[in-house]
């Protein structure tokens, strides 16, 4: 069975029929690691997850948490999510503690672009594997009224070597974070992420093991990021920098 991006969003949020969800669950049993890290970044919890542990949390934030996972746990057809938040919760709960220990700095990241990169290193093929998708209009206008910036489709749609696929909504401390997310000739997925604000650092890098080019233009702080060619990244942001962007 063909399993689409909407299929795990519906069996994350228990709406799948009996069939697909019996699929689902038997491929993950069955040790189905693409469909493991599909569902990972698909699932609303990994991003509610990454906003309660930004910062360094006190017991009250600890305890918010825990409320997330348990209300998580009884909206899903499966524990499976719940036990590896529970997990999260656990591992970084103990790692800030050690840090508290020693006056550390917490090792998550605050810049927003590491945290981009990690969400983009959950990306396979498959993530991106749906080429015609019928919603991205209104994704669009999900997205713009978000943002409250209007975007010049057509051209973000496809440039390059990259097309388009979907638009999403996410969110990082609180400011509208929109992912574009594209797959080039060869299926494999790239995004291109902004939010309002400036940066004082950009420039071409290596983040979670992906090439990725940052900068900021008109207000907004932009990140084109995917596959391990630097230049291959480059070349596309500076592409998507001559567009009519919005």
């Amino acid at each position: 069975m063909i399993l689409t991006d909407d299929d795990l969003r519906s069996y994350l949020n228990g709406a799948s029929g009996t069939a697909q969800r019996v699929a689902i669950e038997a491929a993950l049993a069955q040790g189905d690691q693409d469909i493991e890290d599909r569902l990972r970044a698909l699932d609303p919890l990994s991003q509610e997850m990454l906003n309660a542990f930004t910062n360094l949390p006190d017991e009250a934030r600890l305890d918010d948490a825990k409320a997330l996972i348990n209300a998580s746990a009884h909206r899903r057809p499966s524990n499976k999510w719940a036990a590896l938040a529970a997990a999260l919760v656990l591992g970084l709960g103990v790692g800030w503690t050690l840090q508290g220990t020693n006056g550390a700095e917490p090792t998550l990241s605050t810049d927003w672009r590491h945290h981009v990169a990690q969400y983009q290193a959950l990306y396979v093929p498959q993530t991106v594997a749906q080429t015609d998708n019928p919603r991205l209009s209104e994704q669009f206008d999900v997205a713009e009224a978000a943002l409250g910036r209007e975007f010049t489709r057509d051209a973000l749609r496809s440039f390059g070597e990259l097309d388009l696929v979907r638009v999403q909504v996410l969110g990082y401390e609180g400011q509208t974070l929109i992912q574009m997310a594209y797959r080039d000739a060869e299926g494999r997925p790239f995004a291109l992420c902004l939010m309002k604000g400036q940066d004082s650092a950009g420039g071409t890098e290596e983040l979670a093991g992906l090439a990725a080019h940052s900068w900021s233009e008109d207000g907004l702080r932009l990140i084109l990021i995917g596959g391990e060619d630097i230049g291959f990244v480059e070349k596309h942001a500076n592409i998507v920098q001559d567009l009519p962007f919005s």
